[in-house]
């Protein structure tokens, strides 16, 4: 300390800031951001500054002289900017001032698939408006996935698989991240026990399809989505009997076995899949002979293709 006439001045280092976490916060401001860095001062008149559009200034808190806390400003629209601190007209650290992204807060307005087996892999196609430049994720109750962008209107999240692997269905909360900021959806997800396939009756037909096909099995659920897969890609409207029983019109199909599926939510079929077999009709050209006695019994020849397939 420089001592004159009962007046101090005192020498400090020059701060610096290294870090600022989070980077990014809403428009809507109250984001809390944490400072790293050197050489922090212990005052009262400390702020944050923003740059840019922005063009801002919070109150900052000094904890120590490496970390500091503030706030972020409301501010009028998205987009990028610089943050550094000030300490009155003598200190800041506008030299070292960190990128800073303020983004529109995500919008959900439409969720397409709403329920998937406990197994997870359910593709949920999420329609909104989001931001191109972060990071998002979908955070199914206590899980976090990263989002595949679509564009600025539809993002695709995976469903992680539940764990414990419930018996009975579980609906948990559907919210998004921006990078770590959480914002909880209008929307929740179902996890159904994985549908196990038993038996079909008949076990087959005609490719021209047109007759009942009853499956048994468990863990079948009544929803607006139930459906029959044949094969990987014919899928039929499902109709529930009971939790271990549906029934399907089997379609025209094209080969003589044909995997069977039974869907909760209409994209995903079961694991287990049953084969059901199927022939072409008997064509009959001729028979011989073209006519019979009453009363009597006749051997009679049909003419035509019978074979199976």
């Amino acid at each position: 300390n420089l001592v004159a006439d009962g007046l101090t001045f005192s020498y400090h280092r020059t701060p610096i800031l290294r870090n600022v976490f989070p980077s990014i916060g809403s428009v809507h401001g109250g984001h809390e951001l944490i400072f790293f860095g050197e050489s922090f001062l212990p005052t009262h008149s400390q702020s944050c500054v923003w740059l840019g559009d922005i063009n801002q200034s919070t109150p900052a808190v000094v904890v120590s002289s490496t970390t500091a806390y503030c706030s972020t400003p409301l501010t009028m629209e998205s987009g990028r900017s610089a943050v550094y601190l000030r300490w009155g007209p003598s200190f800041d650290t506008l030299q070292s001032a960190q990128p800073f992204y303020f983004f529109n807060d995500p919008t959900v307005t439409t969720l397409r698939v709403t329920r998937g087996p406990a197994v997870g892999g359910t593709p949920v196609q999420i329609e909104g408006v989001f931001d191109s430049l972060l990071n998002i994720s979908c955070q199914f109750g206590e899980t976090q996935v990263s989002a595949t962008f679509i564009n600025t209107n539809q993002i695709v999240c995976l469903s992680p698989r539940l764990n414990p692997n419930y018996s009975i269905s579980k609906t948990v909360q559907l919210s998004l991240l921006y990078e770590h900021l959480s914002y909880p959806t209008p929307f929740n997800f179902t996890y159904d026990p994985e549908v196990v396939i038993a038996s079909l009756s008949p076990v087959g037909g005609p490719l021209g399809g047109g007759f009942p096909i009853f499956i048994s099995g468990e863990n079948f659920v009544n929803t607006s989505s139930l459906s029959c897969w044949f094969g990987a890609a014919i899928v039929v409207n499902a109709k529930y009997h009971s939790d271990k029983l549906v029934s399907c019109i089997v379609p025209v199909l094209a080969t003589s076995s044909t995997p069977v599926g039974v869907s909760l939510n209409g994209i995903q079929s079961s694991i287990s899949r049953p084969t059901l077999l199927s022939w072409k009709p008997a064509l009959i050209s001729d028979v011989s002979p073209p006519y019979f006695f009453v009363n009597t019994s006749q051997i009679a020849y049909l003419f035509g293709d019978f074979r199976p397939s």
